[in-house]
């Protein structure tokens, strides 16, 4: 484990409670406790990830739209760009794209749609088990419901 995964580790610990992690506050904490390579590093990730939605999103100055032709393309809701590996590195400009790469675009986007739908099926069962207890003690928390369920389960 890196140096900066073991402070982010710390900080999750020490800012973790029952009403969550205030994310303003859990970077105040950890900026004092990085080095000079821990906040380049998170420098370039948050520019890459930056620069990636800007890019992707079309969001352009005014010169750069009028020197691309997508506005010509007959699916004006597509994006001016889309990454073309799973971790986002490399962008492609929609119109510039050959077929082998619109293709692994679409599956990269049905990978995600896979992913998240099977992440959906977990919460939904998760919720469907825990939602009588709620039903009939609304105030509890997830993890207090989830102890009641296995009380009631255990005593029955």
């Amino acid at each position: 484990m890196s140096r900066l995964s073991d402070v982010i580790g710390r900080v999750v610990e020490l800012e973790s409670g029952p009403e969550g992690i205030d994310l303003h506050h859990a970077v105040s904490v950890a900026r004092p406790m990085l080095d000079d390579d821990d906040v380049e590093a998170l420098v370039c990730e948050a520019l890459t990830k930056r620069i990636k939605d800007a890019a992707t999103r079309g969001r352009m100055e005014a010169s750069r739209a009028v020197e691309t032709t997508q506005s010509e393309l007959p699916f004006p809701d597509l994006r001016v760009r889309h990454a073309v590996d799973i971790e986002g590195r490399r962008l492609v400009n929609t119109e510039d794209m050959t077929e082998m790469q619109f293709r692994r675009v679409i599956e990269i986007r049905r990978k995600q749609i896979k992913d998240d739908t099977a992440y959906l099926d977990v919460l939904e069962n998760a919720y469907l088990h825990v939602a009588p207890v709620w039903r009939q003690y609304p105030d509890l928390s997830f993890g207090q419901a989830c102890r009641k369920l296995l009380s009631t389960d255990r005593a029955a």
